[in-house]
């Protein structure tokens, strides 16, 4: 049965489940609104719609959201928005018990001047305790940002006082030379993440090849990733050799080239794929309106119950310390105009059509050769998501945004749908952060 022959009570269904859904950007909210919508569904009858069931479902994930979300407070954890960083002090943290290790201070950085060394443990800023980096960036951050400060550090089994005075983490010109980080000690998620990766589409290679398909899109989707990887570290080189060093400017330029290069090969690799008849061209017809709105409604309504599970299982299994929350987006916070501009080409213009062609245009038109439509689509969100490792609990998010692009690729038929919806998202994202400078 289509959507436009549901019956008058699978449309109520379907009417209440698209009102419940934005109420999740609210954890408790979302219960107190899905709950008694969906109590009018519980009766055998009713139940037998899939609108209904949906209904249902929805209200048992925001009661689990609830328990999530109680949970959290109980053990203490704020579910916090990664702060803008405003001001810094130069250090590469490093996860510790009770505090932000520092695995190195940065050369030439207040850090470095005032002292802090390699194993130290921040355990408070100005008598505020900071368990993670995202907790000392906020207390660094705070208004007053470039006054001195006061950090309790735990070195060996004695505490200290440091007296510091952060610098503005975006200096006045783009291309000044700031303390770099690099070559940083290689954070855990870079070496799963292409791990995963490469194990994941391996295994789907060889999958193909067993049903009769080519495997070829596998060895696509592995070397455009790693095209863009090597092109973005070619550019980082290349701006620290002409700067005399690490720039905000350089890194968000090579940021753009390394999505350039994505696109590119991502591009490259669709054209070859449809040219010998491994997955058909993808159709750039207008999308429907009903779907990029559904699409967004459901990216920001089920993305943030998403996010709430993500922060309580990286909490119960200890994964916050070892993969903390980032959003790239904060790297748009006080940047003037130029370096603005530079963030969002690469955000908001380049990212998402290099995405949806690697991932919807290619990838999931080739899973689908060999697995059910539903099935391909799980799969598709899952190694998208691999690709963000990097966000934490974020990346279960993530998942569920994959879901969504691939669910617009599938009921539009073609790439127009999620492109627009990836691209007004990250818009939107790219928008806050600016607006929240």
């Amino acid at each position: 049965m289509s959507e436009h022959e549901l019956s008058p009570i699978e449309k109520r269904a379907r009417r209440h489940f698209h009102i419940a859904v934005p109420f999740g950007l609210v954890p408790v909210l979302g219960a107190v609104v899905s709950v008694p919508l969906a109590s009018s569904w519980i009766s055998r009858e009713r139940r037998r719609g899939p609108w209904a069931r949906r209904m249902l479902a929805l209200a048992a994930v925001d009661l689990l959201i609830v328990g999530c979300a109680a949970w959290l407070a109980a053990s203490g954890v704020r579910i916090q928005r990664p702060a803008p960083q405003r001001a810094r002090i130069g250090i590469v943290p490093a996860p510790a018990a009770d505090g932000v290790g520092v695995d190195r201070p940065l050369p030439g950085s207040p850090a470095e001047r005032s002292g802090i060394r390699s194993g130290d443990v921040i355990v408070a800023v100005d008598e505020n305790p900071v368990r993670t980096a995202e907790d000392l960036i906020q207390e660094i951050s705070r208004p007053g940002e470039h006054e001195e400060r006061e950090l309790r550090v735990r070195r060996g089994g004695e505490t200290i006082e440091i007296r510091i005075t952060p610098v503005p983490a975006v200096p006045p010109s783009l291309f000044a030379v700031v303390p770099s980080s690099s070559p940083e000690s290689a954070r855990r998620w870079w070496l799963v993440q292409p791990f995963i990766t490469i194990t994941a589409l391996a295994t789907l290679g060889w999958r193909a090849r067993a049903r009769g398909v080519a495997a070829a899109p596998a060895a696509l989707v592995i070397g455009s990733v790693a095209f863009a990887a090597a092109a973005q570290a070619a550019a980082q080189a290349t701006m620290e050799r002409l700067m005399g060093g690490s720039t905000i400017g350089g890194w968000l330029v090579s940021l753009d080239i390394g999505v350039a290069g994505l696109l590119v090969a991502s591009a490259v690799s669709l054209r070859w794929a449809v040219r010998r008849g491994i997955v058909a061209a993808p159709s750039w017809r207008p999308p429907e309106i009903a779907v990029v709105g559904r699409g967004l409604l459901y990216a920001a309504g089920l993305g943030a119950r998403a996010l709430v599970f993500g922060y309580a299982a990286w909490n119960a299994t200890g994964l916050l310390r070892w993969s903390p929350p980032r959003d790239p987006w904060v790297a748009a916070t006080g940047l003037p105009a130029m370096g603005t501009l530079l963030f969002a080409t690469g955000s908001v213009l380049l990212g998402p059509m290099a995405e949806e062609l690697l991932f919807r245009g290619l990838l999931l038109p080739w899973l689908e050769r060999f697995f059910p439509a539903r099935k391909a689509l799980w799969i598709s969100a899952g190694i998208f998501a691999t690709q963000h490792l990097a966000y934490g609990p974020g990346v279960l998010s993530i998942a569920v945004i994959g879901l969504v692009l691939g669910w617009a690729r599938q009921r539009s038929g073609g790439l127009a749908a999620p492109l627009f919806i990836h691209t007004v998202y990250n818009g939107l994202w790219t928008l806050a952060r600016i607006l929240g400078r």
